[in-house]
């Protein structure tokens, strides 16, 4: 079988790494929702595909992280 060679997105780069960084850090994703002040569904769209700079600049401030973290392919 084929390797796929394409690219993955940013958007989902960031929101995996999201998700790796939360259980790093000892949140759930509920208690995360609630630091950041919105809704758990949100963090949990994020996952899927993370949204964009405005709620990565709260994010890296929450779980005290580099940005470059949010888009290391190798995490």
């Amino acid at each position: 079988m084929a390797k796929n060679t394409r690219e993955e997105p940013l958007s989902k780069v960031a929101g995996k790494n999201l998700k790796k960084q939360l259980a790093l850090a000892g949140y759930t994703q509920e208690q995360f929702a609630e630091k950041i002040g919105v809704d758990v569904r949100t963090i949990r769209r994020w996952i899927r595909a993370f949204p964009g700079l405005d709620q990565l600049q709260e994010c890296i401030k929450v779980l005290k992280i580099p940005v470059t973290e949010f888009f290391d392919t190798t995490l």
